[in-house]
């Protein structure tokens, strides 16, 4: 009789649950945990937080082909636990020994050759392409749940396993909508970046963040702020182009992981790369999304970034990138934009010859920003302001 434990790993839910306790003899009565793990900033294999959880199950790494932990451990099984193997398996239905095309969404990865080996805490090293797309040399576009499956298959009929251990994971590799109507306008030192959110999958959005660079490639400005995407290239130096379009999302362009992929010394250079045009939906030249390059940061439901500190009259490159829950990019490139000098109004009258005294800075709300009242002034004050210059330049030619 089959026997099923599984244990629920997502984001929005702890990263571990006891399973329900087995009844099967065969186990002495007890029961084998799954337990996922992914590795710290020193190598350890941990119990990771649910955002840390979400964001390690995306596109770059099962690109990277990033390994986590599949902790197993017997517990509560006093009595005697038969001489039987232990298979790990990895995707979709692979309990199911009778689906033809098991071996197409499942993959077998190194088991135990009984289960006594589990009494102490063992640890499998899987990658994350084996569990998000098994067998496939490739990563696709989707969101999908699998499992790491613990099979133990008692009379070895190879029809159906006495008893089954599972661990859930929700993946996405999808990436999130483009922006829509995204353009860049040039100000004073500043650029200014407006989009419409995305009528489709905006719920999945993040963040949105700007990368500025100048025509030598280097950072258009000096910033602080921490990217909120990760790529292949951020992962594991892989020299692949990520998602990027010029009006709309490029979703399905995949690279192999570790174990498909030449040594670095047979990798081809950036000129060998695929091109734009081979990659559908991504039109234009290759962008790099280099998290050194961030230059601003909005949240999920604003529609506008500005990006100060920029040198009037030197020309950036920007790409507005919005960020999914799990650390997915796709970006927009909106091309060069230089930020220019803006001609305030007294600067311009005094240059004319104009004599009466005052500015706008003069009476600018102490917030930096303009208000219905204080724009009403503005214009009121302007036209007597003109009025007035008009009269002082009519009295210097008399």
């Amino acid at each position: 009789m089959l026997r099923r434990h599984s244990l629920v790993l997502g984001a929005a839910l702890p990263l571990w649950f006891a399973p329900r306790p087995a009844h099967a003899a065969e186990l002495g009565g007890g029961t084998i945990t799954v337990e996922i793990r992914l590795a710290n900033e020193d190598g350890d294999f941990v119990v990771p937080s649910a955002e840390d959880f979400r964001n390690f199950f995306n596109l770059a790494h099962c690109q990277c082909g990033t390994e986590f932990a599949a902790r197993m451990n017997l517990e509560n099984a006093p009595g005697a636990v038969p001489n039987e193997p232990v298979e790990i398996w990895a995707g979709a239905n692979c309990d199911d020994f009778l689906d033809p095309a098991r071996n197409e969404k499942c993959e077998q990865l190194d088991g135990f050759r009984e289960i006594e080996d589990l009494r102490t805490p063992k640890e499998r090293l899987i990658s994350a392409r084996s569990l998000m797309f098994p067998n496939q040399a490739t990563c696709g576009a989707e969101e999908n749940t699998h499992w790491v499956y613990v099979l133990i298959d008692d009379d070895q009929s190879n029809n159906e396993p006495e008893n089954v251990f599972q661990a859930e994971v929700f993946f996405d590799t999808l990436g999130p909508p483009a922006p829509e109507n995204a353009q860049a306008s040039p100000g004073e030192g500043a650029i200014t970046v407006t989009w419409d959110l995305s009528q489709s999958g905006a719920s999945d959005i993040s963040s949105f963040q700007a990368l500025c660079w100048r025509a030598d490639g280097q950072p258009a400005m000096i910033s602080h702020e921490e990217p909120d995407f990760e790529t292949a290239a951020s992962v594991c130096g892989a020299p692949v182009t990520p998602r990027w379009a010029r009006a709309s999302a490029f979703a399905g362009y995949a690279m192999p992981g570790p174990d498909a992929m030449p040594g670095p010394d047979a990798m081809p250079g950036p000129d060998a790369m695929p091109g734009p045009d081979a990659m559908p939906g991504s039109g234009g030249d290759d962008i790099v999304l280099d998290p050194s390059l961030v230059c601003g940061t909005a949240n999920s439901t604003d529609t506008s970034l500005r990006i100060g500190g920029l040198e009037e009259g030197v020309p950036s490159h920007v790409v507005l990138v919005a960020i999914d829950l799990a650390g997915n990019p796709t970006a927009v490139d909106l091309g060069e934009v230089e930020p220019r000098d803006v001609v305030d109004f007294w600067e311009d009258y005094n240059q004319r010859g104009g004599h009466a005294r005052g500015g706008f800075c003069e009476i600018a709300p102490a917030s930096g920003t303009t208000r219905g009242g204080g724009g009403l002034a503005i214009l009121v004050f302007a036209a007597a302001a003109i009025a007035i210059a008009r009269k002082g330049l009519a009295r210097d030619k008399q």
